[in-house]
């Protein structure tokens, strides 16, 4: 069976973004006599924690609300546009799906809650449930695995106290050139380097920030291109048993054809409520 999978891929006007989300169940606390300076083993205890929940079809116990904020900015970085939107986070089947219910503060129209429901109709219609799907669909979902770490040189960079728990930080580069390229998003994580914080006790993640080394090229620059992307993504403990992004930060420069943008986004998830099973 394939470790379970915390990423996803995150769409922001044609750039991929590797998005953290939470693993939902609860996992043993495993101990802390290995090595410290072993960063394999690490990320070893992660991958672990991720593949007790492979063979159990993903259970998503909560709800929360999202606020999302978007920004399109000028060359020198002012903000030329803004905009916020809420989402309701509900679960669905093996999956939660971003149920928008306002945009800057007032209620959906009726034509805005018609496609919203046709959105939703087909965010159903593509979920692929399983113990090796991760509750995704399309061809670039991301498996945290280990041939996602292949990629990489991981290094222990050393370990701090956050929310008052004891996590392992870690650092990431790619390996160099000749890194396989599959898939559209493997070129960006073959460009990719940041650092990854691991809870101490349970090796879940807590949280992830990461930014390209160099322009990517979409379509081999027919499309456009990825000239700067870096982000940083958070999870916390909102139950007792359960992990969940709480937010994230992104923004991208690139250019789509002829046009070139500059946008960034904050994501918040809050009033996490379980739902029964």
């Amino acid at each position: 069976m394939g470790i379970r999978q915390w990423c996803r891929i995150g769409a922001v006007s044609g750039a991929s973004a590797v998005v953290l989300v939470g693993w939902i169940e609860a996992g043993g606390v495993a101990s802390r006599t290995a090595v410290q300076d072993d960063a394999g083993w690490i990320v070893d205890r992660m991958l672990e924690r991720g593949e007790r929940y492979g063979n159990d079809r993903f259970r998503a116990p909560y709800r929360a609300r999202l606020i999302q904020v978007d920004r399109r900015l000028d060359e020198t970085g002012d903000v030329r546009r803004e905009s916020t939107s809420e989402y309701e986070m509900v679960p669905v089947e093996c999956a939660h799906f971003e149920r928008r219910v306002a945009i800057e503060g007032r209620p959906l129209s009726g034509a805005e809650r018609v496609r919203e429901a046709e959105r939703e109709r087909e965010f159903r219609e593509e979920l692929r449930c399983g113990p090796d799907a991760g509750g995704t669909s399309g061809g670039n979902a991301i498996n945290v695995n280990e041939e996602l770490f292949s990629r990489y040189t991981v290094q222990l960079d050393g370990e701090e106290t956050r929310s008052g728990r004891p996590t392992y930080r870690l650092r990431f580069q790619p390996r160099g050139s000749g890194l396989p390229v599959r898939r559209g998003i493997d070129r960006a994580l073959n460009r990719s380097s940041g650092r990854l914080w691991i809870d101490g006790e349970t090796f879940e993640p807590v949280r992830l920030e990461f930014a390209l080394n160099a322009k990517v090229r979409l379509w081999w620059g027919m499309l456009g291109a990825i000239y700067e992307a870096r982000g940083v993504v958070e999870r916390e403990q909102v139950f007792d048993d359960v992990w969940a992004q709480t937010r994230q930060e992104m923004y991208t420069d690139m250019r789509i054809f002829f046009s070139r943008r500059r946008q960034a986004s904050v994501r918040e998830w809050r009033d996490f409520s379980r739902v029964a099973d």
